[in-house]
This record gives C-alpha cells, sequence and structure tokens, in this order.
C-alpha cells in the first residue's frame, strides 16, 4: 500500500480494466462531479472494494484525503494487497482546482440510491399513501395499494428490491 497525489491519477484514466479509481464520498458529493470513470463505493459499501482485487493498481480517494485517512484501516480489511494506492494527502477538491477533467453526470434513476433527503422522504410519503389505500378501496384492486412497499422500502433503505431481485448493482457507480 502507498500514499499517492491526486494530480498522478490522470495517467490511469485511459486504462480503467488495468486501473480501478474509486471514490468513496457521499452521493451528493459524487453527483456534483467526479473524476471520469470512477466507481462510487462509499463507506457503507467497502465490502464491494473485493470487486476490484484483479486490477494492477485501485486508487481510493475523497473530497481532501481525511475520510481515507480515516477509513484506511477498513479499506485494507476489504482489499488487502500492495496493488492499494490510497490518497490522503490530497482529494477531489485538489482535481478539480487544478482543472483535471470532471464528469458532472449525475445518476438519474428513480431507485438509486444516490439521492438526497427529499427525494428519499417523498419516496416513503408515496410508499405509506399507496400501503394506506388497501384499506380504502374494495374489489380486486384493493391489494395494488401493496405496491407501495417499493418506494417505501426504498425510500428508507436506499435499496431497491426490483433492483435486488434481478441482481441489479446501484452500488457501481460508473459515470
Amino acid at each position: 500500500m502507498s500514499n499517492i497525489h491526486i494530480r498522478e491519477l490522470e495517467e490511469y484514466l485511459d486504462a480503467p480494466d488495468e486501473y480501478a479509481i474509486i471514490d468513496i464520498r457521499t452521493s451528493q458529493e459524487y453527483n456534483t462531479g467526479h473524476i471520469p470513470g470512477s466507481h462510487h463505493i462509499p463507506r457503507e459499501h467497502f465490502q464491494k472494494l473485493k470487486d476490484f482485487s484483479d486490477h494492477k493498481a485501485v486508487y481510493i480517494h475523497c473530497r481532501s484525503g481525511n475520510r481515507v485517512k480515516l477509513a484506511a484501516d477498513e479499506i485494507k480489511t476489504h482489499l488487502p494487497g500492495s496493488n492499494l494506492h490510497l490518497i490522503v494527502d490530497s482529494g477531489f477538491m485538489h482535481w478539480e482546482q487544478e482543472g483535471k477533467p470532471v464528469n458532472k453526470k449525475a445518476s438519474s434513476s428513480f431507485f438509486s440510491k444516490n439521492t438526497g433527503p427529499l427525494d428519499r422522504g417523498i419516496r416513503v410519503a408515496l410508499g405509506v399513501i399507496g400501503i394506506g389505500s388497501t384499506f380504502f378501496v374494495e374489489g380486486p384492486y384493493q391489494f395494488l395499494g401493496l405496491i407501495g412497499i417499493i418506494p417505501l422500502v426504498t425510500g428508507t433503505t436506499g435499496i431497491c428490491p426490483l433492483y435486488s431481485f434481478f441482481g441489479i448493482n446501484t452500488c457501481k457507480n460508473k459515470n
């Protein structure tokens, strides 16, 4: 494991199959801008880091380097080995200040976890309304209100049951 400066990443952007750039910032930070080709893996999903163990090198960064410093031991447990490089003396903030390429495309999926508290609150409200409607409708349509379970679960946990059922990985963002 070694520490590098964020500016050293630019040479690895053209080889995404060999080198992985992991962004551990929050979903909101990631959606406002990120290094092109980087993978978004926030702290609560560090177990996904093992998916990158076959890369020549894995570079992990945050906004300024502080979160990487704080999470270094946890990162090492999920991705042990010499191919791990932590960016602790700089971060995305420095990358952006130096005028390096930035992808500002945000995730727009309704079921994506990369949403703010307002979106999640709306999903919870829709779920409660949907489930509550089962008590006011009679006949064969009564159980359609149970569809409200989907936005309720998505809003409270950030995980879409349909995505999980079909095996779609909502944590691995490759924008």
